[in-house]
């Protein structure tokens, strides 16, 4: 029987032990981003941001999930979990955005470079069909679960959403035209 854990296993640690300092900084960026997006979020009053987000539930989904919305969020900060909730907000926004500042690049280079998506290509699809252990992950960055949930890495990133498959799409092979640039943004979101 094959045992690859036990090889995963040697290889985590020995990237742990070489690479130390690179996965500290990589946990204190990430880290600081995330608190800081946590102290602004529960900075803001509970009935400003409850309100804030009714309103905007209001004018993007109708009247009805508006008030569900406030009728919900008043409940959560009654039941007292208003503080886990800012900062599951914050968990939610902060990884968005820095998978789209990794993902939206990729998926452009990816989208006009052939070679780029011969080698990006199978490490996404490698990464989200594994079953990735949450815990040797945390080791790597030396951060807790709150800080970084492992995912769908290819769509959550991204990275091929612009990868219809089809060698002639439109913009493919052309300049940065800001039409083409809108393009590749656009798919890649």
């Amino acid at each position: 029987m094959i045992n690859i854990g036990k090889y995963i296993e040697i290889a985590i640690n020995w990237l742990t032990e070489h690479f130390a300092r690179f996965f500290d900084v990589i946990n204190d960026g990430v880290g600081g981003f995330i608190d800081a997006f946590q102290d602004g979020l529960t900075w803001i009053p509970f009935y400003v941001m409850i309100l804030g987000l009714a309103l905007l539930a209001w004018f993007k989904a109708g009247k009805g999930v508006g008030v569900f919305t406030a009728l919900g969020l008043l409940l959560i900060y009654g039941m007292g979990f208003w503080v886990e909730t800012m900062q599951t907000l914050a968990l939610v926004l902060s990884s968005t955005i820095i998978a789209l500042m990794i993902g939206v690049p990729l998926g452009i280079w990816t989208a006009r470079s052939d070679r780029a998506d011969k080698i990006i290509h199978p490490v996404l699809d490698l990464m989200q069909t594994m079953l990735l252990d949450t815990s040797r992950f945390v080791f790597w960055f030396g951060t807790g679960t709150r800080r970084f949930r492992n995912g769908d890495f290819r769509h959550a990133s991204g990275c091929t959403a612009d990868r219809s498959g089809n060698p002639s799409s439109p913009g493919r092979y052309c300049g940065g035209y800001p039409l083409i640039w809108r393009y590749f943004l656009s798919v890649a979101l």
